[in-house]
């Protein structure tokens, strides 16, 4: 019988990695499949592991073959590969799946009938750590089912293929085939599949982690990389070809906007440490691919990358160079002049270019909001940073004349003044940039969720800039991960919990608490098993009916569920809740742990948990204060013994974790109470 999904893996001279990529395929969730691991004429002793590894598991077969490159060994391997098989995937050999994966994906496909399944990647690092990935593997973060790139163009950016998995009917019909002899084959089979598909299944949760290592050693080369450059432009010539064969001139117009924006950013970024054979080359295959694309998508570029591209066209080295160098050291290094037709000077310009390529448009002055700190002073949130816009007070220019003002904004509600002060002091840059540090104050009795009203309502900060002939706001950013401030609760009803969103913008959740934790103890079942007995409140029409208390782990898509005993009579120091016990069994959890998944950290499951009502409406439980520390048994794994612990998450929320044992004091088994300081 075909086995339900088939997994081509190609491989060359990935020995120190294989053995983990293997095992992890080994370990899916998903048992019903095959692997076709493709050896491309490896030199080291990878063919040798991976028929020691086919030899102790029958799903697994070794092809091998001459060294071609991983697009050929994946054509030969999809033909190794059962044609009754439903589905069909790749892995690298030097990478690794989380558990769930192929369930995950291959799931979706069959309760929707779309034609590909992508999901999240992550970049596993050196040492074992697990990130976001870089932008070119990175797919929509937010599930969506039965969507196609036609309604979201982001899926252009998905461009990696083993993050997916393909219907094999679909993959068939329209013999699909990787090129040969390049360092990135993926491009010119996945962005067709996104068009030719007809619905495609996003998930939001990881199901590949990516590895990251030295170039010299990996199948992608340094951008300043005539080789690759080559095949990049090859890539994009033949997406391009496609689309003009079998999709709408706006389709082409638009793809070929994001490759000269993204696709081809940064190999021109890297002129400036090229050599001379790598600047030519750019200038050479570059302009191969820009004679095909309509001029009107060149003009229709932001600034300044229309300005680069038509020196790129003109082949003006020199003044291309000293415009990159200066994005470099201060992005938009440009003057604004004129007064009623704005346009852009710099001074990287040694010979005239075409008018309507300096011309300012709104979106060629981003005003922009960067915050620096954030954090509670006297019950408020004080946000400082600074603002910037290009260009700044040159003749005509916007100058530092506009009017800074501040607000919240939420969906439903009418935006809420901030309270804000600006400071020019910082000064301007030599190319203009207007530049203010501000400081705002965020009252939370001014968004806290009101009788009647909102469980939960998210508020984004914005600054605005008003001028002559200029309006612009912008959400208040940070530009490199930092954490937000901590969760604060006005009273104990309210909460306000700072976080910021996929596009790094502080978000102010403000939320009526409907759930307390308050204390943890060792407790024993009907059984005679050992349990952990959680105390809580609960606010009055939370859940009307009977509660339960679900744990999930995300990552695995592993769910508990445990009843809830909800005390009648409300609490006469909190008029309005009641006091509620669920206990866990510390047998149960040990046997649902999940396998965790290769290169993650194998000391620490952490489960959400959520009281859950006949309605479906999920509520966390709050944590007003400090959990006091307190561990309890678990059956432990082949890494030795384990604990169950309870701590609070970022989001103030309780957290159950299943983790290393901590050594302890003979015959200490966690407190008999421990609790967390009760809000007042």
């Amino acid at each position: 019988m075909p086995p339900r999904l088939s997994v081509v893996v190609p491989v060359h001279n990935v020995a120190p990695w294989l053995t983990e990529c293997l095992r992890s395929l080994a370990e899916q969730t998903l048992a019903d499949l095959e692997v076709v691991v493709v050896d491309d004429g490896s030199t080291d002793d990878s063919a040798a592991l991976a028929a020691a590894f086919a030899a102790r598991d029958g799903r697994f077969r070794l092809v091998g073959q001459g060294n071609g490159g991983p697009g050929h060994a994946r054509n030969t391997g999809v033909r190794h590969c059962d044609p009754g098989a439903r589905h069909l995937a790749f892995a690298d050999g030097d990478d690794v799946l989380p558990p769930h994966a192929y369930e995950l994906l291959t799931a979706t496909l069959d309760r929707t009938g779309s034609d590909l399944a992508t999901g999240q990647v992550l970049r596993l690092t050196a040492d074992g750590t697990l990130g976001p990935a870089p932008g070119p593997r990175r797919a929509p973060a937010t599930t969506r089912l039965r969507t196609h790139i036609s309604r979201h163009w982001e899926l252009a950016a998905d461009r990696t293929v083993c993050n997916k998995v393909f219907r094999r009917s679909f993959w068939d019909e329209h013999a699909f085939a990787f090129p040969s002899g390049t360092r990135s084959e993926d491009l010119p089979v996945v962005l067709p599949a996104h068009f030719l598909a007809r619905a495609v299944d996003v998930r939001g949760e990881p199901v590949h982690h990516w590895r990251e290592r030295d170039t010299a050693a990996g199948t992608t080369g340094p951008p300043a990389d005539v080789r690759g450059l080559q095949d990049r432009i090859t890539q994009l010539l033949a997406v391009s070809a496609f689309l003009d064969e079998h999709r709408g001139p706006d389709d082409k117009r638009r793809y070929e906007t994001h490759a000269l924006s993204h696709e081809l950013a940064p190999f021109m970024a890297a002129l400036p440490e090229g050599d001379e054979a790598y600047r030519r080359a750019f200038l050479t295959y570059a302009n191969e691919f820009t004679d095909q694309v309509d001029p009107a998508v060149l003009g229709a570029l932001p600034l300044p990358a229309r300005l680069l591209w038509h020196l790129v066209r003109e082949r003006r080295t020199g003044e291309l160079l000293a415009l990159i160098a200066d994005e470099r050291a201060e992005p938009g290094a440009f003057t604004v002049r004129g007064t009623v037709r704005r346009t852009a000077h710099y001074p990287a310009l040694v010979r005239p270019v075409p008018g309507p390529l300096l011309r300012l448009g709104a979106r060629d002055l981003p005003f922009t909001a960067r915050l620096r700190a954030a954090h509670w002073r006297d019950g408020r949130l004080h946000l400082t940073g600074d603002t910037h816009l290009p260009g700044g007070p040159g003749p005509g220019g916007p100058g530092p004349g506009g009017v800074r003002t501040g607000w919240l904004r939420a969906a439903h509600h009418a935006p809420v003044p901030l309270r804000l002060r600006t400071d020019r002091t910082p000064g301007r840059n030599p190319y203009g940039r207007d530049r203010a540090a501000f400081e705002a104050v965020v009252d939370p009795a001014r968004i806290r969720p009101r009788p009647g009203g909102r469980e939960r309502t998210s508020w984004y900060p914005e600054i605005g800039l008003a001028g002559p002939g200029l309006l612009r706001r912008a959400a208040l950013t940070a530009d490199r991960p930092t954490p937000p401030p901590p969760v604060h609760r006005p009273d104990g009803d309210h909460r306000i919990v700072p976080a910021f969103d996929d596009d790094g913008a502080l978000v102010l959740h403000a939320e009526r608490i409907g759930a307390r934790f308050e204390t943890h103890r060792a407790g024993t079942a009907a059984d005679s098993t050992a349990t952990v007995v959680i105390d809580g409140m609960v606010r009055d029409g939370v859940g009307p009916g009977p509660l339960r208390l679900t744990l999930t782990h995300h990552p695995s898509g592993t769910v508990l569920d445990r009843p809830v005993t909800v005390h009648d009579g409300a609490v006469p120091s909190a008029a309005g809740w009641r006091r509620f016990t669920t206990d866990l069994p510390l047998a149960a959890l040990a046997a649902a742990r999940p396998a965790p998944a290769p290169g993650t950290d194998r000391a620490r499951i952490r489960y959400r948990l959520r009281l859950v009502g006949p309605d479906g409406r999920r509520t966390p439980l709050d944590v007003p204060g400090p959990v006091l520390p307190g561990d309890y048994p678990l059956a432990g794994d082949d890494d030795g013994p384990r604990a169950l612990g309870l701590a609070a998450g970022d989001r103030g929320d309780l957290l159950i974790d299943d983790h290393a044992a901590r050594p302890h004091r003979a015959g200490f088994h966690g407190p008999p109470d421990s609790r967390a300081t009760k809000a007042p």
